[in-house]
């Protein structure tokens, strides 16, 4: 069995996939200086929440 090159189909489907894993990375890379305070607003907002209802 010989190997066969891919087809242009292919490698623009594993440059996308590349690229989308790439971009996820970077995304996540600036998102996290920015976690905690997110992380703990949200602890915030859900503990307080019935107190806002009752309000």
């Amino acid at each position: 069995m010989t190997p066969t090159l891919p087809t242009p189909r292919e490698s623009r489907a594993v440059l996308a996939a590349l690229m989308a894993g790439v971009m996820i990375l970077f995304s996540l890379w600036v998102v996290r200086p920015f976690l905690p305070a997110t992380i703990w607003a949200m602890t915030i907002g859900i503990t307080t929440w019935p107190l806002l209802l009752r309000i």
